[in-house]
């Protein structure tokens, strides 16, 4: 017993050391900096090379995990299941799940208590947001004038993301405004929870617990996740929703249910589908669905991985179809380009772990989240807790890996709000994995069983969800009846908000001046980081880069030169309110100067509103 706990110890002390050696690496590891897709910002600034990030971050994380791995390996090779029982589990017969009439209640309490918040929701009424929200208000105006999507917008984020949010308000209320899209995206954060808790209560079904302990762990995980998705905290963002129906379909996967085949074709249709959401996630989903087959293939599960396959190539072909060779020609270069090029157009420099960097405490919270999930993960299912399904850990493993390629975007753009933004799914799964130890080790000790005995009545039961119920709607929802029985007539004067209600006043003053310049135009072209300028006139870009942020590299620049030669606009618009800190103080014309220049040469100043520039094409 004495000699265990000091080789426990020992481990122990092995791990930490391990991470003191992952920081060290961490500064010595430098990538000799490239110039090929160099672009202004902070990479180029400091002559830095954004494979370092990825390089550093890799060898951070699995460091210490591959140390843990070798250590119990050597010294407790006698405790450990071999690789079999963790890779070949028995899934000869289907999952059962015990029918839980008590869970599907409380199930149906949650769906309806978050229909209810949503309904008390106090629609927002702030300032538009002409940068970010020009994303999606100019697409959706491109794609209504003149058709088309990545042919005639050049998407930075996803199909949904510039054209859903738009379009689907205007589909439901034949309109579209600042309200429509912005109502779209409360009903996105709506369905977004909803699959939280589909989720949730999936997982719940394929825990090895009693029925009260289910009902427990289904109430706590669904507080925990509502209080991250809730909108003053934030950190388990809509975006990941692709992520999280990934993980719905998985369960049924991997515990063998009825349909499984059915359930392998969709997960494997999600790979285009994720894509469409966002590129970002779409990326992170393909990663861990190329995790998910070679997983089935090493558990020489070919039929399930064949499926998977199959429901990829369906998928993609389906979408070709459907958009055409020109627009899929479009999406594969947009793709291309965005890939090769954000790092360099976004990029901060990640903060060292465990220095006085800027945003490196919460960075370094989140690193050591990520390994100390790696590690209890490691110990779950290499030591025996028969109290926890394989299924159950099967699982984690996905969450797991998607929590890791995730970080990717703060690697990327490394400020205090995209570090935050990428800490929900993590943050939970450590949840996870901790309530489902500390269920364990009660169901395992008597002594510490019979203070729960006290709840294995339905009396006491219901008695104890009520009043988890009471503090869940008190801190977590904000309900508002009065605001609920008034939702229609609300959202209907909303959308129908004109726009100069969501102005300042000196974006009215532009807007009403640059309307009266170019009556006559039947598209407007802008060089200013304010994207939402050309919805606001209520005409089409005269080119697929409004969004001037995404441009990049001098090809873009091009590309956009030759929209002006080809359409020759009378006026372009520069300057602006708008001073846009992801290009940390760099204007439009320091940032792409060859437009600029071009734009000098052929154009001259006409006159000035405000802080814009108004410039009118020079006469032949």
């Amino acid at each position: 017993m004495h000699s265990q706990k000091l080789i426990k110890t020992y481990i122990f002390l092995a791990v930490i050391l391990s991470v003191c050696l992952a920081k060290f690496f961490w500064g010595w590891i430098d990538i000799d900096y490239v110039k090929e897709f160099e672009i202004p910002g902070e990479y180029s600034k400091f002559k830095y090379n954004p494979i370092n990030e990825t390089i550093r971050y890799v060898i951070f994380i699995s460091l210490p995990l591959i140390v843990y791995l070798i250590c119990i390996i050597i010294f407790r090779r006698q405790e450990i299941k071999e690789i079999k029982e963790i890779f070949f589990y028995d899934n000869s017969k289907t999952f059962y799940v015990i029918k839980n009439n008590l869970l599907a209640l409380f199930f149906l309490i949650f769906l309806t208590l978050i229909l209810l918040d949503f309904l008390s929701t106090n629609l927002p009424s702030q300032q538009i947001d002409i940068f970010h929200e020009g994303q999606w208000l100019t697409a959706g105006i491109n794609y209504l004038k003149k058709g088309g999507y990545w042919t005639n917008s050049y998407i930075t984020i996803g199909f949904f993301h510039e054209f859903f949010i738009s379009l689907i308000g205007f589909k439901i209320f034949d309109i579209l405004s600042i309200g429509s899209s912005r109502f779209s995206s409360l009903l996105s954060i709506l369905v977004f929870k909803i699959f939280l808790i589909i989720f949730i209560y999936k997982l719940t079904t394929i825990q090895r617990m009693t029925e009260n302990f289910k009902i427990l762990f289904f109430v706590l995980i669904s507080l925990i996740a509502l209080y991250m998705a809730s909108f003053n905290v934030g950190i388990l963002s809509y975006r990941v929703l692709p992520l999280i129906i990934f993980l719905i379909l998985l369960i049924p996967i991997i515990s063998n249910e009825k349909m499984v085949i059915l359930y392998c074709f969709l997960i494997g249709a999600m790979s285009v589908i994720s894509m469409l959401w966002g590129i970002d996630r779409g990326a992170y989903l393909n990663l861990t669905l190329a995790s998910l087959i070679l997983f089935l293939i090493i558990k020489k599960d070919f039929r399930k991985s064949s499926w998977i396959i199959i429901g990829i190539i369906v998928g993609w072909i389906l979408f070709y179809t459907i958009i055409g060779p020109e627009e899929f020609k479009s999406f594969l270069y947009n793709t291309k380009e965005i890939y090769q090029t954000q790092d360099w157009i976004q990029g901060f420099i990640h903060p060292e772990p465990f220095s006085s960097d800027r945003h490196s405490s919460r960075a370094t919270k989140i690193l050591l989240i990520l390994i100390l999930s790696g590690l209890l993960i490691i110990n779950l299912n290499f030591f025996k807790y028969k109290n926890i399904s394989n299924e159950s850990k099967i699982l984690l493993i996905f969450i797991f890996i998607i929590s890791v390629v995730m970080y990717k975007t703060a690697l990327s753009r490394s400020d205090g709000p995209h570090i935050r933004s990428v800490t929900g799914l993590p943050l939970l799964l450590l949840c996870i994995i901790t309530l489902n130890l500390i269920f364990d080790f009660i169901l395992k000790n008597e002594k510490y069983l019979k203070i729960f005995q006290n709840i294995t009545n339905f009396r006491n039961t219901i008695s104890l969800m009520l009043i988890s119920f009471s503090i869940f709607i008190f801190f977590i929802f904000n309900l508002n009846f009065k605001n609920i029985i008034s939702f229609e007539s609300r959202v209907k004067n909303y959308v129908n908000l004109g726009d100069e209600f969501f102005l300042s006043e000196n974006q009215n003053l532009l807007i009403k001046r640059y309307n009266d310049l170019t009556i006559k135009d039947e598209c407007v072209l802008i060089f200013t980081y304010e994207a939402a300028i050309p919805y606001l006139l209520k005409k089409p870009s005269c080119n697929k880069y409004y969004y001037i942020w995404n441009i990049g590299n001098k090809k873009n620049q091009n590309l956009f030169i030759k929209s002006i030669e080809n359409r020759k606009p009378n006026f372009i618009l520069l300057g602006g309110d708008y001073k846009n800190p992801i290009t940390i103080g760099l204007e439009p014309h320091e940032r792409l100067p060859i437009i600029h220049n071009f734009i000098m040469e052929n154009y001259y100043l006409n006159e000035n509103v405000l802080h814009w520039n108004i410039y009118e094409l020079k006469s032949s």
